[in-house]
Order: structure tokens, then sequence, then C-alpha cells
């Protein structure tokens, strides 16, 4: 029974002790019956994705992405969201059936996808309505079948967002968004019979199992690549090793074969070169093109990597110091630096920042050994997208970092990296809470980037404690065989009370004016933090962790700002001295600016939320305040009891107290004695006045009339309150002082006299 369920099964297991109840594996991922394979339960949180190509759009305010699966798809889905609960199954959807392989998004607009399916089956997808149209090239009268690569190349021109390129054994070209097509190029290939290839040390009869069954169609075009400098120079690269290019846009194409330091192939009668897996020209130089050759076809699985400065006339290696066990799949290159390149393997992904003389790998937050099948840059956002044969997708937000850093850079103390203007916005709750909400454990969502500003910054070494200086001089002691002592008293002491050195990073306005400080590690390195466009909160001080385990949670957020231009600068903390490593760096934020309703006038809004959080600290404080009174209360209390003096003059005085303290708690806290007992009762002040501040602070539009004459309200009404809260701590301290007198305990806040 394959009801609802993907096909291509390769692993089952039964249960023994239900055997009706199974668990398959198959080309679909996991899927779990518990009635005998009548019916099927999908795994849908498990990120082991094959994507074989991928590309990005411009759509704002968050671009989405396009990628081809292995047997399910092509799809296309987000790179972000607003939602709190991330990215999610649901955000993606399917734009062709079959093996999905190669999308391409019109630039200037952003519904129409060109979809691809195996051998080259060929849609224009339209985001809008949801429809496809087939647009794969066929045949002239009288012309042979074209050949197709299991994953055909399909580009869309640099000049002209209606004309794209495809390729079989032949080029094409489409002027009208795949409507009509011209050939553009004779067959490219070397014209090679299949069949006449030795496998297993033989050429095979036609009735051998699967003699052709799961293969390529050979001798076809794997590759293409238009010049985004010269409209007429374009590459293509065949499955047996050659590349073909046209300089005056396929009038007539020009042969390279034989590269030196490319691996030649022998195949019965036939003498070729590998697979060009991918091409790429330069969009800074129409001379310079790149190519990756894979010859994992004959088990050889070391990097073929290699470019152009003459337009294919010379090739030179740049795969030197990649790994030598790990084929290269693709390369991309920097849309600023020329030098700045990228490249996946089929055991991780690389960098190289001088032209491919050396790479580095990058690791953050990848699966070791991830094979990459595909790399994209989203120019606008300077995003990294790769495409991965079985992990998914990754996006590398902003790498802004790998294209200003210079190797001086890291002789400097200390450095900021040019910040990225910030996009502010307040998170949607489509599930009604943060992250899986209410949907179990197996709701698969994938994180999106935090919201606001984030920056880079750079410091050249760490700043040690006295103890990992002592120990650190330790070390080489014991290295040299030399006697290590304890160190003084003074010594110990000092090592046990010190605070560890930290770095603050501190937000400013344009008038200078802190914002937000941000404690971080005083660690060398590479450090990233992300301001969220707010204020430092004005609640009181305390040491409370966040309960991310609790639903309803909701983290306190200090007043947004107003966007525009801001500053961050960086200082070391070491006991009381501080030293500023960094000048000021400017950035700037902006607002998503997405809700349906007129924004109110920013200016007013900050001078609103600016009076409102100062007000919020006074009263928050003294409520605040008035809990320690509390407890203070509680503390006498046990005392008149608990201890052997004639305290029981206090009851009355404690009794007086108690009952202001309890009508104080019904204006802070409401009437909890009805609360409960299900009465209407009002909110307290302290309710009341949260509430205003979220419904305020929590969206775009600002206070309502509503929120802003309630505030006003509470504002009047607070004087009394706090008036009555100065009474009371009157009334403790002078109940402190008569319990002093009578020699009582120590409590809460008392300090005793010394006689």
């Amino acid at each position: 029974g394959e009801k609802n369920k993907h096909v291509d099964n390769h692993v089952i297991w039964i249960d023994p002790d239900n055997t009706k109840h199974y668990l398959v594996g198959c080309d679909g991922g996991l899927y779990e019956s518990f009635d005998g394979a009548a019916t099927w339960r999908y795994f849908g949180n498990l990120p082991l994705t094959q994507f074989y190509r991928v590309c990005v759009d411009n759509t704002k305010p968050f671009y989405y992405i396009y990628s081809g699966t292995q047997d399910n798809n092509t799809l296309g889905g987000p790179s972000r969201t607003t939602s709190a609960s991330g990215i999610i199954n649901a955000d993606w959807y399917v734009t062709t059936g079959g093996d999905g392989f190669q999308s391409r998004v019109d630039p200037k607009e952003p519904n129409i996808v060109y979809s691809e399916s195996q051998y080259g089956g060929l849609v224009r997808f339209d985001k809008k309505s949801g429809e496809t149209v087939d647009i794969r090239p066929m045949e002239k009268q009288g012309e042979p079948a074209y050949r197709f690569n299991w994953d055909a190349p399909i580009i869309i021109s640099n000049f002209d967002n209606k004309r794209i390129y495809f390729a079989a054994n032949k080029v094409f070209r489409s002027n009208d968004r795949g409507n009509g097509w011209q050939v553009i190029s004779p067959d490219l290939s070397r014209g090679l019979d299949r069949n006449k290839f030795p496998v297993m040390g033989k050429v095979w009869s036609m009735d051998a199992v699967a003699k052709n069954a799961s293969t390529s169609i050979f001798g076809n075009i794997t590759a293409l690549s238009e010049s985004p400098k010269n409209e007429n120079i374009i590459y293509a690269g065949t499955d047996e090793g050659l590349i073909q290019v046209t300089d005056n846009g396929g009038s007539s194409w020009t042969k390279i074969d034989n590269i030196v330091g490319i691996p030649q192939i022998k195949a019965g009668p036939y003498t070729m070169q590998p697979m060009v897996n991918y091409l790429l020209t330069s969009m800074h130089n129409e001379a310079v093109a790149y190519a990756v050759f894979n010859n994992h076809r004959q088990g050889d699985f070391k990097p073929y990597l290699i470019k152009t400065n003459d337009k294919g006339k010379t090739w030179i290696n740049i795969s030197g110091t990649l790994p030598e066990n790990g084929a290269v799949y693709c390369i991309a290159e920097d849309h600023i630096n020329p030098d700045l390149l990228f490249c996946g393997t089929e055991f991780g992904f690389y960098f190289s920042n001088d032209g491919g003389k050396n790479w580095i790998e990058l690791k953050g937050g990848l699966p070791a050994s991830i094979c990459v099948k595909d790399i994209t840059i989203q120019r606008e956002e300077n995003d990294v997208v790769i495409a991965t044969f079985g992990r998914g997708l990754f996006v590398l937000d902003n790498y802004s970092l790998l294209q200003n850093i210079k190797k001086e850079d890291l002789g400097k103390n200390a450095l900021i990296f040019p910040i990225k203007e910030g996009l502010v916005y307040n998170e949607s709750s489509p599930y009604g809470h943060i992250g899986k909400s209410f949907q179990g454990e197996s709701f698969y969502t994938a994180r999106n980037p935090e919201v606001g500003a984030t920056v880079y910054y750079y410091l050249k070494s760490d700043s040690k404690t006295r103890k990992e200086l002592r120990t650190d001089a330790e070390k080489e002691k014991e290295k040299n065989k030399q006697d290590v002592y304890y160190p003084s008293a003074d010594s110990i002491r000092m090592e046990d009370n010190e605070e560890a050195p930290y770095i603050l990073a501190i937000i400013t306005d344009e008038q200078g004016y802190e914002i937000r400080k941000y404690k971080q590690p005083a660690k060398k390195g590479l450090t990233k933090l992300t301001w969220d466009g707010r204020y430092e909160l004005t609640v009181p001080i305390n040491f409370k962790e966040p309960d991310l385990t609790n639903p309803y949670y909701t983290p306190p957020l200090g007043q947004p700002a107003v966007p525009g231009k801001f500053y961050i600068q960086l200082l070391h903390v070491k006991g009381a001295v501080t030293e500023t490593l960094t000048d000021k760096v400017a950035f700037t934020i902006k607002a998503l600016n997405q809700s349906t309703l007129p924004v109110p006038d920013q200016a007013s809004m900050m001078a609103y939320n600016k009076d409102l959080a100062d007000f919020r600290r006074v009263a928050l404080g003294t409520y605040d305040y008035y809990n320690g009174l509390k407890e203070r209360i509680k503390y006498l209390k046990k005392g008149v009891v608990a201890s052997n003096v004639n305290s029981l003059v206090l009851l009355a005085d404690l009794d007086a107290c108690t009952k202001k303290i309890d009508a104080l708690e019904i204006q802070f806290n409401g009437d909890a004695s009805l609360a409960k007992r299900e009465f209407e009762t009002l909110n307290g002040f302290i309710s009341a006045l949260e509430g205003c501040v979220n419904e305020s602070w929590y969206q775009s539009l600002g206070a309502t009339q509503t929120h802003k004459d309630k505030v006003a309200r509470l504002k009047t009404s607070f004087k009394d309150l706090y008036a009555n809260v100065v009474d009371v701590k009157a009334s403790i301290e002078s109940i402190e002082q008569k319990a002093e007198s009578l020699k009582m305990p120590a409590t809460l806040g008392r300090l005793p006299k010394l006689e």
C-alpha cells in the first residue's frame, strides 16, 4: 500500500511485537504505518533533503530560494519570514514535479520562475496563479531527438530578462520567456556512442540486465554560462569534457579540448576528458571564466578547478590547496571583490580571497563533510546560499566580512567591520506563541535570522584574568622544568575576587545618547552580536533568567528606536579601568513598514515612548521597592513571635501597617480575593501599565488613543500610590526602630546598633 506515500523504497523495519507496524525509508524520507500499509504517517522534521541546484530572486522584503531535489520536485520558499516560529514546511511550494533540478527566476518579475525536472523537462511557473506552462524545446521536422542531461543547464540572460538559454546537445535561446526557441549551436558534443563503452572490462549486449537503465543519456551539455560583461560570449561544457565558446552570440563556436592538468579518459575506441560540471563567466572581466571538471565516474575524487584569463585560450589550475580527496561541483564569484571565490566540494564548502591561490574551509553551522552541489549569491543582501546533497539548504547571512577583511586588519587590537543596514520589525505569532508553540516537538521549524542590525567585530588577543596569566606562566615553567611556587596570600585573594575582563559594545544615537550596552567576553577572534533596534530596559535591575520553556513567556523589550543613523563603539573593561578599543562606527536601521494603515509620525511616537519608558522606570522601581517593604514586614512579624524579648507591643503597629500594605496590594495588583472567586475585577496598576507598554511597543503603529488616555490616568493615580508607599516606608522604619530598642533579633533590611 502506497496511499499518500512516496515511492522508491529502500529499507523497511517491521515491529516484531506488532507486524502491522512498519517503518519505511524511501526517496521521500521516513514513513510509519500502524495498519499494515493501509495508511501512512510522514516524518516532516528530518532535514535530509538532497538538493542539486539553487537560485534566488529579488523579492522584497525577503528574497525567495528555489532549488531542485532528488525525486522530490523543484521547490521554492522564503529565505526568512516575519514569523516568530521561523520558517516552516508550509512556507515552501512545488514549482514542478519529478526529480528537481535547476530553477531560474526573472530578476524583474519574481513571479516568473523557470523550473526543471530530469532530462530537460522545463516549465514556466507563475507564482501568482500557481500555473505551469511546458516550454521544453521541441525538435524540428527531420531533426534527431535532442539529448538532454539528467540535470540540463538553464540560464537567464544578464542583458534581457525575457531571454533565456537552455541546452541539450545543442544550445537554445528564447527571447520571449520560452514561448519559442531558436537553436544557436550545432551539436556541441563529441558524438560518441555510449554503447561502445566497456563496463566491467567488456562491451555488453543490449539484453544485459539494466544496460542503460537509470543512467544519463550521453553526449550532452552539462554547463552553460553567459558573460555578464558581453552578451555575445557564451560558454558551454559537455559530459565528455569539451568546452565550447562563442563570442558572437552563437554564430560560431570554438572547441576547447585536452586542457593541461585535466585527466584523459580512455573508453573503448574513444578518448575524452571528465564531465564539465560547472562553468562560470566572470562579472568583472569578460576574458575571465572558471570551469569545474568532475571525474568521479572513473573513481577519481580529486578537485579539478581551472581558470582562464584569455577567453579560453589558456587555463590555469586554481584547485591546488583544496583537499586532494573531494571532487569540486560548483564555484561562485563575489560581485564586489573579484578575488573572493567560493566553491562546493564533495566534503565541504570553501572560500578563497586571493583568486584561488589558497582555499579555506567555511565550517560554522555546517554539518561535517557536507556535499555542496551548488552555490548562489543574493547580491543585495550579501548572502551566500548553498545546496547540499543530503542536508538541505544553508544560508550564510551577510558575508560582507569576507569582502572587506584585509591581512593588515588582523594586526589591529580590535576592529568593527562595516555594518549592513539593519531591518527592524515586530515578529508575528501565527501559532500563538514563538517557536513550535503547541504544535509538538515533531513540528519542523528553521530559525529566522535575528531581527535588527548585526555587528561583527574582531579582537586580536584575549584579555586574561590574573589566574589565567598565572597558569600560563606556570605551564611555561613546567615546560622548562622549573619549580612552580605558590603565589602570595594577597595574590590568591585577588584572583578569587577578580571579575573577568569584558568588552562593552555601546550603541549611541546621533546626539551621543547611550541607547544600549552589550557585555561580551573579552576573547580573541570574531564575535557577532545583533542589536534589535530597541533601547535598554528601564525595569528594575534583576538577575532573573528567561524562562524559554514557558510558552507564555515574553522577553521584556525596551522602547523601539526611530529608524535612522546610529553608532557602535567597543570598550575594554578590567576592574575599574576602561579602555576605548575602537572609534565609533556608523550604521543605520530601517523599519519593515508592512502595516496596512499608515505609520504615525516617528518623532512624536518616539517622544511618547521615551516619556512612557521614564514613567515605567519610576513606577516599576516603586513597585519593586514596595515588594521589598512587604518582605521586611514578613520578617518583623516572625521576629515578634520568635524572639525572646517583650516584642508583642509591636503587634498593633504591625497590624496597622499590614492593612496599609493590603490596600496597596489591591492598588498595585488588583483584588485577588474577588478575582480568584471569578468576580469581575479591574486590573491592578502594574498589569494596566505593562499592558499599555506591550500594546504600544510590540507593534509598529504605536499607542492607540485608548492606551494614551489610560497612561494619563495611571500617571494621575500614581501620585497617591507613590505617597502611600512612602507612608508605608515610614511606618516600617518606625517599627524597626522600636524593634531595635527592644533588642529584637535582626530582621531583613535593619542594621543592628553597635553599643
